[in-house]
């Protein structure tokens, strides 16, 4: 870690109060979804009673240039501060924040096992950590020179105590707040905004539901956009719930985020009834809004029916613990790279979570034939028991192992004189297996990668010449064509000239990965 400054002044007035944060940088991630991970504390209002600890912060960034979209926040339980940190690691998250060029922050509100200091946090007016909250993110704001961190929409995340935070939040600043997730907890929102913003409740056991039917019930008594997932096989604990609450968000984000990178909140796009779905609480029968017979007025809501037919599947399971059931392969690896030395190949290679169910192991070819299925195996802890995976999610919805493990594996069957081709694929949680990754060879000592140069959109009309006429690695030769699944279309060993554009021709307006081939030992 590099420590930038000691006590940098932030400079951000609440109130009367300035704050001031400590800052300290990380490097990237080992694995997954590349980004920096920022840790600051911003210390607590000395109001009455007030929060009686200084909150901390720890931000992941996501690689890439230009303005940040979204803020993604993961709050934790009370007495579970000691989680945020690992979320860090997280794949499944990052890969949400990836996607949408989000800051993914995992808040660290201690409470040192005083239950009196957890309710000074999780009821944000008495304890006035909203404040907190938005003090941060002007922190971030200023210290990573992204002024818009002030300003884009929140998607909110939290359990128990952190679930009442979330919707204490949203009914305070919905016009802040792109869509929320309560997870075994609920908050009465009498804020009207607040019935527009999408909200999902999740439930296990009769712990949960006891409080919070009446605050569902209500908010759709409102015709609020909300929804009540309920997970019989579960309890207090998160289980499986991200498998619907990531799934929510990217939905909420794809259809609410402003165009422009770093529009601010007020650009938000009111949510879309016109494919509205419904599903009743006790049949989970589910219906388009014209074909819908049940009471709207404590059905849940959902902007379509594929959300409809996640939340459906996810009620539904009788296994011990709700899934969703995922029709779509996960991605394919990419960046595989290969470092030889006597006679042993290690492939390394990165992999994005597939969002509705994760990533559960890799498969690795040689020569078009298996050479190996992963196995990972969860660090000794109750909550993970009998469980297998890449990573595998807890009471508090942390993943384990953690940091997440590397993803890489050693051939040490290879010889000096031989030509071996290496692949690799993933297989997510539902045990589909997506598409294979780009070819990695060694040939007599040799290790030939493709690197990523960019990703770009080209349309039939335009000749790749005149797309790429001024890179010289793609105007020389030997290139590969690939489409954003990491599919190989084609290769040319020649100019990038005839043989794409006879591709192109084939297709209108596709965006696809054009990558030079590059020889290193």
């Amino acid at each position: 870690m590099k420590r930038l400054d000691n006590f940098l002044s932030a400079g951000i007035l609440a109130g009367a109060f300035v704050f001031l944060a400590s800052i300290v940088v990380s490097s990237v991630l080992a694995a997954g979804p590349k980004g920096t991970v920022i840790h600051f504390t911003v210390p607590h209002l000395p109001a009455s009673p007030g929060m009686t600890q200084d909150g901390q912060y720890y931000c992941w960034l996501p690689e890439g240039t230009g303005s940040y979209r979204a803020v993604i926040c993961h709050l934790h339980a009370c007495g579970a501060d000691g989680a945020a940190p690992s979320f860090m690691n997280d794949v499944w998250w990052t890969t949400l924040a990836k996607k949408y060029h989000a800051v993914f922050i995992a808040p660290m509100y201690c409470t040192c096992g005083d239950a009196i200091a957890c309710r000074n946090w999780c009821y944000p007016d008495q304890g006035q950590s909203h404040l907190n909250w938005i003090a941060a993110l002007d922190t971030l704001a200023k210290r990573t020179n992204h002024p818009e961190i002030s300003t884009i929409p929140w998607c909110l995340w939290g359990h128990s105590g952190g679930s009442y935070w979330v919707g204490v939040v949203t009914d305070k600043y919905p016009e802040r707040v792109c869509a929320t997730v309560q997870k075994s907890y609920c908050t009465n929102m009498t804020n009207p905004l607040a019935y527009k913003v999408p909200v999902l409740h999740q439930d296990g056991g009769p712990r949960d539901l006891v409080q919070d039917d009446g605050c569902f019930n209500d908010g759709r008594n409102h015709n609020a956009h909300w929804a009540h997932s309920i997970d019989p096989g579960s309890g207090h604990d998160c289980a499986n719930s991200r498998e619907l609450a990531i799934p929510w968000f990217d939905m909420a984000m794809a259809m609410r985020l402003p165009d422009s990178a770093g529009g601010p909140a007020s650009k938000m796009k009111p949510v879309d009834t016109t494919t509205e779905w419904f599903g009743d609480m006790n049949s989970h029968t589910i219906a388009p809004l014209a074909s819908f017979t049940g009471n709207k007025n404590n059905a849940s809501w959902f902007p379509n029916g594929h959300m409809a037919s996640l939340w459906r599947e996810y009620c539904i399971t009788t296994n011990g613990a709700g899934k969703v059931k995922d029709s779509t392969m996960p991605p394919a690896p990419y960046n595989v790279i290969g470092t030889y030395s006597n006679k042993s190949i290690t492939i390394n290679w990165d992999c994005d979570a597939d969002l509705e169910t994760g990533i559960k192991t890799f498969v690795v070819y040689r020569n078009g034939t298996l050479l190996k299925t992963l196995t990972y195996t969860a660090r000794n802890n109750p909550d993970y028991l009998g469980t297998s995976g890449y990573q595998v999610y807890g009471f508090n919805d942390e993943g384990n192992p953690n940091p997440a493990p590397a993803m890489t594996l050693t051939d040490a069957t290879v010889s000096d004189t031989g030509t071996y081709t290496f692949q690799v694929s993933c297989i997510n949680y539902s045990n589909l297996e997506g598409d294979k990754s780009a070819n990695l060879t060694l040939s007599k000592g040799n290790v030939t990668a493709t690197k990523p140069m960019a990703q770009m959109s080209i349309p039939k009309s335009k000749h790749i010449g005149l797309a790429f006429g001024g890179n010289p690695a793609l105007r020389d030769g030997p290139v590969a064509l690939y489409d954003v699944r990491g599919r190989l279309l084609i290769r040319s060993d020649r100019s990038a000239g005839g043989s794409l554009n006879a591709l192109l021709g084939k297709n209108t307006d596709k965006i696809f990965v054009v990558q030079p081939v590059i020889s290193t030992k």
